[in-house]
């Protein structure tokens, strides 16, 4: 067996919660590739503290207990033999396992077919049908690599009388911060129209889209300021289409008062009209 050994009251506990060692010594096997082994897992000293990776498709956790672990943003791996977490008797198997499956739900990636899924399971509501943006159009003439600057932006969204504001630098520190804790590289979006991109998760399709500048969207509802004063509840435009991207997979599993703290959340009210 790849992992430690367990003893026999502890494997009779977790016994359907636990992995084959087919599965186990395949995983530990995986562990072993270079760009698996290398990759800077960051580690709390204290035991009962979890190995944990920051990637774009969520963090990555493995936990100790009676063998380990995995989660992804707090979503369990589990399998087939039982609703609760799988479990797995060494560290580098579970963060195998974990990698493997990481981006699992994201864009058009088919699962790898082993028996371990994310139990990430939302209300059907999380993820209605978007109606089709075929009649959608931005300025062709406008690439979308193209950046206004900070204050050509404002005065253009202040000219055209939108209930929009731009993404500040504080918030872009932020997201800049986020982005370079990723030990992955991010997915790949699906170019619906021009200065439109849209990518599929487990929770619902996130959508850029070119509004002068780049608004973000999970399944309709727009990214807003809720830090309060005159721009809450206004939108929140980017200038850079790489920090509307970062932005959306950063907020991407938010739910309820679970969310990543920015200043910026989901427009709650059109999310509920949107789900309905």
């Amino acid at each position: 067996m790849a992992g430690r050994k367990l003893d026999r009251l502890c494997r009779e506990f977790v016994k359907d919660q636990l992995v084959d060692e087919a599965l186990e010594d395949g995983m530990a096997a995986v562990a072993q590739r270079e760009d698996i082994a290398g990759l800077p897992w960051s580690k709390d000293r204290r035991k009962e503290m979890p190995h944990w990776l920051h990637t774009p498709y969520g963090t990555l956790e493995v936990w100790p207990g009676i063998g380990f672990t995995v989660k992804r943003d707090g979503k369990p791996l589990v399998h087939a033999r039982s609703p609760l977490d799988a479990v797995f008797t060494g560290v580098p198997a579970a963060k195998a396992a974990g990698l493997v499956h990481i981006a699992d739900g994201f864009g058009n990636k088919s699962p790898y077919k082993d028996g371990l899924w994310w139990n990430t399971s939302r209300p059907a509501a999380e993820h209605p049908l978007l109606p089709a943006l075929g009649d959608f159009t931005a300025d062709p003439s406008i690439p979308d690599d193209h950046e206004w600057g900070r204050h050509r932006l404002d005065r253009l969204l202040k000219d055209a009388g939108a209930t929009a504001d731009s993404a500040d630098d504080n918030l872009l520190i932020d997201l800049n911060r986020v982005a370079r804790s990723w030990q992955l590289p991010p997915p790949t979006w699906t170019k619906r129209a021009h200065g439109c991109l849209e990518l599929n998760t487990p929770y619902g399709i996130l959508v850029v889209r070119r509004l002068i500048g780049w608004v973000v969207e999970r399944n309709g509802a727009p990214l807003v300021w809720y830090n309060g004063g005159p721009v809450a509840g206004k939108k929140v435009i980017f200038d850079k289409l790489e920090h509307a991207k970062v932005s959306a997979l950063a907020h991407a599993g938010d739910f309820g008062e679970l969310r990543f703290r920015d200043g910026t959340r989901w427009d709650e009210q059109l999310a509920r009209n949107v789900d309905r």
